[in-house]
């Protein structure tokens, strides 16, 4: 199964016709999951500087080149299969929890429904880990330990 993800990850376009079916079944579910596991973790990089919004858009499209490959994976594993391939009108779909480059703020901002001003502090202490996140919430909430 690793051996035909690697051959995949070396050249999508390569012969698969040499896997037996059932290795090439459980490298697409580990593809598949793989997939699922990049598009439910999301990718803030909450920046308004040139230089910071700059380095937030390579590990933005990073990410977003790494999407777009497993799905042509697991679309390859598919034919191989004999299913039918997935097809998307278009690429946007592996945006999904990416919030990067100018702009990222309002859009985040508008996702969940609060202030740009509240994006940026909760995303402060988002990362700064769940004690800090919790102290905010206590402060926004009036309540207390």
């Amino acid at each position: 199964m690793n051996r035909i993800i690697n051959t995949l990850y070396a050249d999508l376009d390569a012969d698969l016709s040499g896997f037996h079916e059932r290795h090439v079944q459980a490298a697409l579910t580990t593809v598949t999951a793989r997939l699922d596991n990049e598009l439910s973790t999301p990718y803030r990089w909450l920046a308004v500087c040139t230089v910071a919004v700059e380095a937030g858009c390579w590990g933005g499209r990073r990410r977003l080149r790494r999407r777009l490959r497993l799905f042509r994976m697991a679309n390859r594993l598919r034919v191989r299969l004999g299913w039918a391939p997935i097809v998307m009108e278009d690429d946007e779909w592996a945006s999904h929890n990416l919030y990067y480059d100018y702009g990222a703020v309002a859009e985040y901002a508008a996702d969940r429904g609060v202030t740009q001003e509240h994006t940026l502090i909760l995303g402060v202490l988002d990362s700064a880990g769940p004690e800090a996140a919790a102290v905010a919430a206590e402060i926004f909430t009036g309540a207390s330990s």
